[in-house]
């Protein structure tokens, strides 16, 4: 009997201590992603549940699980992140024990790099018109001289003339993990040459004997840049397309010839221009 007895308390004993072992559950390690939504995993796991946790406090409004917060492998979807960035704690709570493990994951706001809108330049340095957002930015190499990669809004200058791309880079990075979230937005930039309206020769207060003349000399204006003589006293309509014309007049008297070059953007005459 007094062996029976000892068999008895052996197995509550052993009941007991079994029914009060931790399965040690392991939720992972601390993470981020780019994203607010994560695939939580949690190895020797019994039957439990997950709770979200943002410093003390619980996460609210609470984030959804699927398939549930009691399934140890589940992809949670924390709710939209205001910041750039948003610690959470999991809580696996075990059933065996109880016990628990915690898997901190940092969600990061995915990057929209926005470069600005293409646009055209008189001359070979402009203003570039990037947005930053208040996260980290700067320009990639591309053979241009900045005065600033990493400011959104820095003076470029180019070394030759034509459309030239550039990149504009944006990262949000981790505080807890190497990862980092980027995107890139490019623009082109037309450079045009500015034109440097040259008369060769011009004889201050000329007279001529008749109502044309041919002294009237100009520069060649080169390649991408066209050039015109305009009259201010002729008429609106009065130009000559010549570097050295044969100019005629409809009447006697005073009057002022310009040379004027110009390039640019076809939709935007005057854009580029020299007098």
């Amino acid at each position: 009997m007094k062996m029976f007895f000892t068999i008895i308390l052996c197995m509550l004993t052993f009941y007991v201590t079994s029914f009060g072992q931790c399965s040690n559950p392991y939720a992972g390690q601390d993470t981020a992603v780019c994203s607010n939504t994560y695939t939580l995993n949690v190895e020797n796991a019994t039957t439990g549940y997950w709770t979200a946790y943002v410093g003390d406090d619980e996460l609210t409004p609470e984030p959804n699980y699927v398939p549930s917060n009691t399934n140890a492998d589940a992809t949670v979807t924390v709710p939209s992140i205001d910041e750039y960035t948003q610690m959470v704690i999991f809580v696996w709570t075990d059933d065996s024990g109880p016990c628990n493990d915690t898997v901190l994951v940092e969600f990061l706001k995915q990057p929209q790099a926005y470069a600005g809108e293409d646009f055209d330049v008189c001359g070979s340095c402009g203003e570039l018109n990037a947005s930053l957002n208040s996260m980290s930015g700067f320009w990639l190499a591309n053979g241009a001289a900045y005065d600033n990669y990493s400011s959104p809004n820095t003076n470029v200058c180019v070394s030759s003339y034509g459309d030239k791309t550039f990149q504009w880079y944006v990262s949000n990075s981790s505080t807890i993990s190497s990862v980092s979230c980027t995107d890139i937005d490019m623009i082109t930039v037309t450079f045009w040459r500015e034109p440097t309206a040259n008369i060769l020769t011009s004889p201050a207060d000329s007279v001529t004997c008749g109502l044309s003349c041919d002294f009237l000399r100009a520069e060649n204006p080169g390649s991408g840049v066209t050039g015109h003589w305009e009259c201010s006293t002729c008429g609106p309509t009065w130009w000559y397309p010549d570097i050295i014309p044969e100019i005629q007049v409809s009447s006697y008297g005073y009057n002022v010839f310009y040379w004027i070059e110009e390039t640019g953007p076809a939709l935007n005459p005057g854009f580029c221009t020299d007098t």
